[in-house]
């Protein structure tokens, strides 16, 4: 597969397979939102802004690491899918540092929290765009967690995987809720 090359296993190729699940899940992820409110949208958007770039590194771990303890030349086309919910994970994480640290910026855009800081005050919502921008935050952070589980369970595992893949997402998601 020309997107996996062990000479430069975080490559553009490699990483274009991981954005096609993501940009998937969060385009029907938005359509869900919108069902709810037209209002929770923005939240989805911020999402796809945060989640369109970064390193790759928990998803090249995942199936890299595949590809090792499986002892297999190609990944199966289910493990892009499965490795890009880790990366969905580690948005949601970085949302909440970036609260937890007052940040201004992630990934050379401005964070979560702030995005939601200049929404409050472009439309002149009443409050404090800064509470409002924290708390919008962190729900966001909160979805993009549920997501990232939700993610997994959409992928079409074998049988014989699935169970141990969940298992040990769950304990990759309770450790970096430790960490």
């Amino acid at each position: 597969m020309t997107s996996l090359d062990p000479a430069d296993p975080l490559s553009s190729g490699f990483r274009k397979e991981i954005q096609v699940p993501i940009s998937i899940f969060l385009a029907h992820q938005r359509e869900q939102l919108g069902l709810i409110s037209d209002e929770f949208e923005v939240l989805a958007d911020i999402a796809v802004r945060l989640a369109s770039d970064g390193k790759r590194l928990r998803p090249a771990f995942c199936t890299w690491g595949y590809l090792a303890f499986a002892d297999a030349e190609y990944p199966p086309t289910w493990i892009y899918a499965i490795s890009a919910s880790l990366d969905l994970l580690h948005v949601s994480a970085l949302i909440h540092d970036d609260v937890m640290d007052s940040s201004a910026t992630r990934r050379g855009v401005p964070a979560a929290h702030k995005q939601l800081e200049a929404l409050h005050r472009e439309r002149g919502l009443s409050g404090s765009p800064e509470v409002f921008g924290r708390n919008g935050a962190i729900l966001l952070g909160n979805l993009m967690w549920s997501w990232s589980a939700e993610m997994a369970n959409w992928v079409r595992l074998p049988k014989d995987t699935f169970q141990d893949a969940m298992i040990t997402l769950d304990r990759i998601r309770t450790q970096v809720n430790a960490g």
